[in-house]
């Protein structure tokens, strides 16, 4: 599957991977070049995990450094491609700039040659790099507020997002003059991610079961999926 950024989700059933992938990363700093038991978990696939797990840990592993355990996001990459793994979210975790673009957003956004030739789907759910805490606020409370106005909103023909989208431009600043247009005009810098947050391929849809596998122009069907 393609390479996953490091912001996973698991349930229970993800823990003897985990188990696997920390007890090796211990083992080859504690014990480097030790022999460890570990789940044969390629099998889960076609015996099922509980089999698996029955069975014990069958298969084993020489603990030793390897360049990918220097960071979370490589080891965990790495260690699911090696069990085989095909389950993946579509991409949620967005540089929080994406969602004030209004709807200038790249059809082909986050392609690569082999897995999505025409671009990943992305879920307007949850923002990532959000470390800069004044802008975070700002966005975050402007979300509030446009929940509120949404029914009240008059916004400009055109995908192109207005300069005063940019926090703290020039153009932001002087629309801050006059409070009681601020917030309306502000709020159109999100369209339409509070009504439909999902993009695909130059398209949006209000909820996954509306997104296909594959969209007509597209070269292969989607494998990653929706939360």
């Amino acid at each position: 599957m393609r390479w996953g950024h490091a912001h996973p989700t698991w349930s229970y059933w993800a823990l003897p991977f985990l188990c696997d992938m920390t007890f090796e990363r211990f083992s080859s700093t504690m014990r480097p070049g030790s022999i460890i038991d570990v789940w044969n978990l390629p099998e889960a696939q076609s015996k099922g995990l509980l089999q698996v797990l029955e069975a014990g840990r069958t298969a084993n592993r020489k603990a030793k450094q390897e360049a990918f355990m220097n960071e979370d996001e490589d080891m965990m990459n790495v260690a699911l491609w090696r069990d085989g793994v095909t389950k993946d979210w579509c991409k949620y975790d967005l540089e929080w700039g994406l969602y004030k673009d209004r709807m200038k957003l790249d059809k082909r956004m986050y392609w690569d040659t082999k897995w999505y030739p025409d671009g990943l789907p992305v879920i307007f759910i949850s923002m990532h790099n959000t470390k800069p805490f004044e802008i975070t606020d700002w966005l975050l409370s402007l979300y509030a507020r446009c929940d509120i106005e949404r029914p009240k909103l008059s916004c400009p023909a055109g995908h192109q997002a207005p300069r005063f989208c940019e926090a703290g431009s020039t153009d932001e600043r002087k629309v801050r003059q006059t409070p009681n247009e601020y917030i309306q005009k502000l709020c159109c810098c999100l369209e339409p991610r509070q009504q439909t947050n999902i993009f695909w391929g130059g398209q949006w849809f209000e909820n996954p079961e509306q997104v296909p596998m594959k969209l007509q122009h597209m070269k292969k069907e989607r494998t990653c999926l929706f939360p």
